[in-house]
């Protein structure tokens, strides 16, 4: 596989949220730097070992659901591929979205990610994730809205 063909499974995989097939794109010294201060996110900066991002991802997917996520490469020099991607990030907790766009820089050795950077608008990522808090402190969380239940169709032949 090339790098770029690397790169898109791996966000074909991460779009899905499968945490495993994601990282069987990376290598076992894959750094993983958020830049989002560890404050307002305890998975906030920089990760190192693929097992140790393993976990990180789990713990991205048990605070969001993706509701959106389209990944497009915006450039490839060699090893590195830049991607931009736009998003809706569901807080399962507070009940609340997070929208915005996101840039990532990918790092290829060997045919297998060693580094990705990941770059939010932290203030505004810092802000959701304060108001996030404030409402699960206060238990002012809000369920899931329920999905309409699909009509039944009656089958009438002509």
């Amino acid at each position: 596989m090339d790098n770029r063909a690397t790169v898109e499974s791996f966000l074909a995989c991460w779009s899905v949220q499968d945490v495993e097939m994601t990282v069987a794109h990376v290598h076992d010294d894959l750094v993983y730097a958020l830049y989002i201060s560890e404050a307002a996110l305890p998975y906030g900066g920089e990760t190192r070992g693929k097992d140790n991002v393993r976990t990180v991802l789990y713990a991205i997917l048990a605070e969001f659901d993706y509701l959106h996520y389209a990944p497009e490469i915006v450039s490839i020099e060699g090893e590195v591929i830049r991607v931009t991607a736009a998003f809706v990030y569901h807080h399962r907790r507070a009940g609340e979205n997070l929208t915005g766009t996101k840039r990532m820089v990918f790092q290829l050795e060997d045919g297998l990610i060693i580094r990705i950077d990941e770059y939010h608008d932290a203030a505004k990522v810092e802000a959701f994730m304060r108001l996030a808090a404030q409402r699960t402190e206060a238990d002012e969380v809000t369920s899931p809205p329920e999905l309409p239940k699909a009509r039944r169709r009656r089958f009438s032949p002509r």
